[in-house]
């Protein structure tokens, strides 16, 4: 008797709490009478594995930025692979009303990716920049040295002009389908960083066009 009151009072308990729980309800498309919502499981599993997948690449790119290793990152991250990269993480977008937490991971891979591609850009300016230094400070130290400063002057003595002869020679800018497609639809990005589903459809809608 007991017993038996024990396995009711559990199994109520155990119908309670179900109730309590908030699953997702998935869509029954087919019509067909599918009870158990279990098998979509396995498709919200492959959105996982997908993204998954790319995260790999990009978290050694990550991981070597963090290190302070950029010239890895600047050979890695090159235009097709960010190209590619975007159009791989567009395939795999899905509803965030009903997928709202794989969708805010992924989102957040993409902007991970587009934060590190703007910090690449910055230290590719700095590299330049710093050439730039450096040449003006061998210049300024003609100044503080005398000797150096006569050769410099010797050097330009019978000289008709203090400038060197160039040459100048303009090249046809070319701008790739994807770029002229983005910007006609979007403007130039902030910065100089494509959002990259927006790449994607730019990429995407070239392809068909071309």
């Amino acid at each position: 008797m007991f017993a038996s009151s024990r396995t009711a009072f559990a199994s109520s308990n155990i119908c309670q709490y179900s109730s309590s729980i908030n699953m997702p309800s998935y869509s029954n498309t087919d019509n067909t009478d599918n009870t158990d919502n279990t098998t979509s499981f396995p498709v919200v599993l492959s959105y996982y594995a997908e993204l998954s997948e790319i995260v790999t690449t990009i978290i050694q790119l990550l991981y070597n930025f963090s290190i302070g290793n950029f010239e890895y990152v600047n050979q890695n991250l090159t235009r097709t692979t960010y190209y590619n990269i975007s159009l791989q993480l567009l395939e795999i977008k899905q509803n965030a009303s009903i997928f709202p937490e794989y969708e805010n991971i992924r989102l957040s891979i993409v902007r991970s990716l587009e934060g590190l591609q703007q910090a690449m850009i910055l230290y590719k300016t700095s590299q330049s920049t710093e050439i730039e230094l450096q040449m003006c400070k061998a210049r300024c130290g003609i100044l503080d040295n005398m000797t150096e400063l006569t050769n410099y002057i010797n050097s330009l003595s019978g000289s008709i002009s203090i400038f060197q002869d160039v040459t100048v020679t303009a090249i046809a800018a070319t701008i790739k389908p994807e770029i002229a497609i983005y910007i006609k639809l979007y403007g130039y990005p902030p910065g100089g960083v494509f959002d990259m589903e927006r790449l994607a459809n730019a990429i995407s809608l070239a392809a068909i066009q071309g």
